[in-house]
């Protein structure tokens, strides 16, 4: 896992999987651009989350579980930390089988 740190540029809610896109920095301070690959919004929603949950400007830090190419993109499938300006929103695991809190 890799935490990315930076600025949510669009959250999209749809399915099969919503989406996160975050500006981050690189160690020599270049903004580089994440794409996330969350949850459906189904499960995310069980979760307590909704369509608002992260707004364009926001502040996050979240746990990716990168891709193995090297591509700036990952997924925070399941229960990864998220922080969101500064609050702990690390999702519960959500009722029914499975609780979206798989791993993967």
């Amino acid at each position: 896992p890799t935490d990315v740190t930076g600025t949510v540029t669009e959250f999209k809610w749809l399915n099969p999987h919503a989406q996160l896109f975050v500006d981050a920095k690189d160690a020599s301070g270049s903004v580089i651009h994440w794409a996330v690959e969350m949850n459906s919004p189904g499960v995310m929603s069980r979760q307590g989350w909704t369509r608002h949950q992260f707004k364009a400007g926001d502040k996050v830090t979240i746990t990716v579980y990168p891709a193995k190419s090297g591509a700036l993109v990952g997924s925070c499938i399941g229960l990864c930390k998220v922080n969101i300006n500064g609050t702990d929103a690390t999702p519960k695991p959500a009722p029914g089988p499975g609780g979206g809190a798989e791993q993967f």
